[in-house]
């Protein structure tokens, strides 16, 4: 099972592990599988996801999200609860294959 250790420590080191690409982070759970943007936050029971749109991620959404007066776009966010994750799936992409908008890369949240 999932907990806030994984999520904290584990899977950092696993992307370490995947090289200097652009990795991709899918946690698949019960209500969905979501690509993650960052982590916000791992507590006891859930993790708060920042993940990109399901409706797409090319420019037109990406200026949908910009707040001012800093034009920084924001992610939608979403809590998992533990027991709710079946897994979680990190690949490397070839930012070369992108469709048109930003790749689904993992940033560490600051």
């Amino acid at each position: 099972m999932f907990d806030a250790e994984y999520f904290n420590n584990h899977i950092l080191k696993q992307i370490e592990e995947l090289g200097t690409g652009t990795t991709t982070v899918i946690v698949r759970a019960a209500g969905g599988d979501y690509r993650v943007q960052s982590i916000k936050e791992a507590l006891p029971g859930y993790v708060m996801l920042s993940v990109y749109p399901r409706e797409g991620r090319g420019k037109r959404h990406r200026d949908k999200r910009k707040k001012k007066p800093d034009q920084k776009i924001f992610y939608d966010q979403v809590a998992v609860p533990y027991g709710c994750i079946r897994e979680v799936f990190l690949t490397i992409v070839d930012p070369d294959e992108d469709d048109g908008g930003a790749p689904f890369g993992f940033r560490r949240q600051e």
